[in-house]
């Protein structure tokens, strides 16, 4: 089997602590942020599911559920050039995060402090969108393959890969943020 970094999987807001690393709950490993996630068969060391896991655990089953209806496609497809960077708006590049505290050297908390973000992507396929970071991560996993079926709104797309499975929430088609669409016809036209 091929081994992966599930920690790329992970989440890492505050407010979600218990997607900060992966968890074991069954015969499973699980990897999520809440936008993504994979599944792998049981890997020995993984923490066991506790609290806010279990209660994740429970939603997952049920999507895995529904998911594994969809047949997912080998992606061949390119995988998209990372976006360019932008100077951040939250702190106009001056990298501080702009609050009141008495003697602040926080660091802007939108960019991390570097100044810049990456500009948002997505990528269209004709019946969902998803955003293009997670499209590359699930682009550079073994073997991946991407269920192209038609999804109800707020509902996972599932996808498959050397040694594991996973499901990645769409993005609503309204686009409201402007995000750089890039259309996975233009993918499959320049691996061709």
């Amino acid at each position: 089997m091929t081994e992966i970094n599930l920690a790329q999987f992970c989440g890492d807001e505050d407010w979600r602590t218990h997607l900060h690393y992966p968890f074991s709950h069954g015969e499973f490993t699980y990897a999520t942020n809440g936008h993504i996630c994979v599944r792998v068969p049981r890997v020995e060391g993984t923490l066991e599911a506790s609290g806010k896991q279990i209660e994740a655990h429970g939603k997952l089953v049920k999507y895995f559920q529904e998911a594994e209806q969809q047949s997912p496609e080998p992606i061949n497809m390119n995988i998209p050039e990372e976006p360019r960077k932008e100077e951040c708006k939250y702190c106009g590049g001056g990298r501080k995060a702009d609050h009141d505290c008495p003697c602040c050297e926080c660091a802007c908390e939108e960019c991390d402090g570097t100044g810049y973000v990456s500009a948002k992507q997505r990528v269209k396929f004709e019946n969902f969108d998803i955003d293009a970071k997670y499209f590359r991560m699930i682009a550079r996993l073994p073997n991946a393959k991407l269920s192209r079926a038609a999804v109800e709104e707020l509902k996972p797309i599932f996808f498959t890969f050397d040694g594991g499975c996973g499901l990645i929430m769409a993005m609503t088609r309204a686009n409201p943020y402007g995000e750089e669409i890039i259309t996975a016809e233009s993918l499959a036209e320049r691996a061709a």
